[in-house]
């Protein structure tokens, strides 16, 4: 067990924090199982951290928003944990939409970042929107090395009260909205 002290940022309730915490608490505890793979809290921490750092690097700040296009994947949380450490915001993508539902949503939100599973760049490239991005991430081979070139950030300070999430509906009765969930909204589902 780690003698450091708490990050600052731990009084928080957002999901950075409480990784943080894991990570400097039980640093070599499960965090992720996936097809056989373990990803502990230190490594979860450092990959999200790392690759926060590098979406900084490519432009990626407070009040962006960062879609991810993944199947299910760390790559996701990782995603996830590193837009919102920069104070971003997530929009997670459905891999079933239609090019043209994916297009809609993509113009909708307006994404400066895109983070995609190489198998995936086939719909992506679908939609005439995505051209718009100004950052694009392919997930495969090279992420690893897109990762180990980047040095961890430092977890900032981030407001319960900003944007961690925009979600869209379904569009049962007409186009899909973007709900946007708070770090204190995510927090409240979590505890009910």
């Amino acid at each position: 067990m780690s003698t450091a002290s708490a990050p600052a940022s731990s009084f928080r309730h957002h999901w950075m924090a409480h990784a943080a915490t894991h990570a400097m608490m039980r640093p070599d505890k499960p965090a992720l199982r996936y097809l056989g793979e373990t990803t502990t809290w230190a490594e979860l921490s450092r990959r999200s951290l790392r690759l926060a750092a590098g979406l900084a690097a490519r432009g990626v700040a407070e009040g962006h928003r960062v879609a991810t296009l993944t199947l299910n994947h760390p790559w996701f949380v990782e995603t996830v944990f590193a837009a919102n450490s920069l104070g971003a915001m997530a929009v997670p993508l459905s891999f079933r939409l239609a090019p043209a539902e994916l297009d809609y949503i993509l113009a909708d939100c307006a994404p400066s970042a895109i983070v995609v599973d190489e198998r995936l760049l086939p719909l992506l490239e679908a939609a005439p929107n995505a051209a718009s991005i100004g950052t694009v991430l392919v997930l495969g081979e090279s992420y690893e090395e897109f990762l180990t070139a980047h040095e961890p950030l430092e977890l900032p300070d981030v407001s319960e009260e900003s944007t961690a999430l925009i979600m869209y509906t379904s569009g049962t009765t007409g186009r899909p909205k973007g709900v946007m969930l708070s770090h204190r909204n995510l927090q409240m589902q979590a505890i009910t």
